[in-house]
Parts: structure tokens; C-alpha cells; sequence
């Protein structure tokens, strides 16, 4: 599921979806990622900048079991330990653990 305040970005996703032929395997919601959160995930996909993710991992850590698993596009959670990293052109991916 995708958690999304701006609407265009909801469309935008949904057809980048669709192109990608996943279309039944996702969900795009409008919403406030820091209200909003699924009730259950085995794994957290974010793009925010550093201030956010310092200011959401409190609520993940109370919303998540440890050991769930977070994704963190380009931008770092610096106060978790980083258990690997994917650059694919210039795009970063780092791999965490609650």
C-alpha cells in the first residue's frame, strides 16, 4: 500500500502500476503516512527526506514488531544500522530492520 498526500502522485502511481502490471498487487491511498500507517507490513518502502525519517521511526517502532524490514529510497535512517545497500543508476536503496 502507498500512502500519499498529494493526489496527482496517487494517479501518477497507479498508472506507473498498471504500465508495470501490478496494478492488482498495489494500493494507493490518499492519506498521512505518519496517521495513516497499515496496521501490518512485512516490509516499509519510504522516500523522505532525513528530518522525516528521524521524525517517523518512533511511530514505526510502535506501530511494527522488531525485525520488520524498511526500505529507504536515496535518504538514510541514521539512527538505524544499515544491513545493505542497492544503487541502481542513481537511485539508493537501503536495507534496515526495526
Amino acid at each position: 500500500m502507498g500512502i500519499e498526500q498529494f493526489r496527482f502522485l496517487i494517479a501518477i502511481s497507479r498508472l506507473r502500476a498498471k504500465w508495470a502490471g501490478v496494478a492488482d498487487k498495489t494500493d494507493f491511498i490518499h492519506g498521512d503516512f505518519f496517521k495513516d500507517l497499515p496496521k501490518r507490513a512485512d516490509v516499509l518502502v519510504t522516500y523522505l527526506l532525513p528530518e522525516m525519517n528521524a521524525k517517523i521511526l518512533p511511530i514505526l517502532r510502535k506501530t511494527y514488531p522488531s525485525g520488520t524490514r524498511l526500505v529507504s529510497r536515496d535518504f538514510r535512517f541514521l539512527e538505524l544500522e544499515e544491513l545493505e545497500r542497492c544503487e541502481i543508476g542513481s537511485t539508493k536503496l537501503f536495507l534496515y530492520r526495526l
